[in-house]
C-alpha cells in the first residue's frame, strides 16, 4: 500500500502518479521511497508491460523537492544521493551504485508544467519515452555548487550536453519543452491536453 502515490495496473500497463499535497505534487522522502518501491513492483509483476509516470491532476508533474522536509535544494540533494545520509529500499538498486530504480521495461514520462529539481532527475533517470505538454519546464531553480552539483552531472550527463546542463545547475536557468526537444531531454512535444492520452497510446503499442 503506498501513502504518498497511486500505484495501479490497467490491460498490462502500468501507472504510477506522484500525488502532492497540492498542484506543484512536491516531493518528500517518502514519496522518493514510494517512487523505487512501485518501479520494482511494476517491475516485477509479468502482467505489466509498460509503465506511464505522471504528476496528479492536469498542472504540474512536480516542482521538486518539498521545502518542509530540506530548507535547500543542494540539502535535499545531497541526502538523496550521499549514502551515510539515507537508505533506498530493499527492492531498488544500492543507492551506492545506482540511487534511483530503473526498471528493465519500457517507462513513459507523461510531463506537464514544472518538472524541476529531484523530478528532473528521476525524469531522466526512470523513462526511456519522454511526452511533454506545451507549457513544460525543467531545471533546477536553485542554482547549486560543490556536492550538488557534482552528483547531478554524474547522473544526468549521459542523458544531457554538458554546457546545457551546467548553465542550468550553476544559474538556476529553466529550459522550456522546445529547448527541452532540441537537447533531447524529450521524445515530443504535444498539446498539453494530449499529453496523457498520447502517452497511453505509446504505452500500448509497447504491450
Amino acid at each position: 500500500i503506498f501513502m504518498c502515490i497511486n500505484y495501479e495496473l490497467n490491460n498490462e500497463i502500468a501507472t504510477i502518479t506522484i500525488c502532492g499535497d497540492d498542484e506543484h505534487n512536491l516531493l518528500n522522502g517518502k514519496m522518493i521511497t514510494e517512487l523505487s518501491t512501485s518501479l520494482a513492483e511494476f517491475d516485477t509483476t509479468p502482467s505489466a508491460l509498460a509503465c506511464v509516470i505522471r504528476g496528479a491532476g492536469d498542472m504540474h508533474f512536480s516542482s521538486g523537492f518539498s521545502d518542509t522536509h530540506n530548507t535547500k535544494n543542494k540539502q535535499s540533494i545531497e541526502h538523496f544521493f550521499n549514502p551515510g545520509l539515507g537508505t533506498q529500499p530493499e527492492t531498488a538498486v544500492n543507492v551506492r551504485s545506482e540511487a534511483i530504480y530503473r526498471a528493465s521495461k519500457p517507462v513513459i514520462a507523461a510531463i506537464l508544467g514544472d518538472c524541476f529539481g529531484e523530478a528532473f532527475i528521476h525524469v531522466a533517470q526512470m523513462s526511456d519515452v519522454r511526452v511533454a505538454g506545451e507549457n513544460v519546464h525543467f531545471g533546477f531553480p536553485d542554482s547549486l555548487d560543490g556536492l550538488g552539483s557534482a552528483l547531478i552531472r554524474s547522473r544526468l550527463l549521459k542523458q544531457i550536453p554538458y554546457a546545457p546542463l551546467m548553465e542550468m545547475i550553476l544559474t538556476g536557468k529553466t529550459i522550456n519543452a522546445e529547448q527541452a526537444l532540441h537537447i533531447g531531454l524529450v521524445t515530443r512535444i504535444v498539446p498539453n491536453a494530449e499529453v496523457y492520452s498520447q502517452s497511453y497510446a505509446i504505452a500500448a503499442l509497447m504491450c
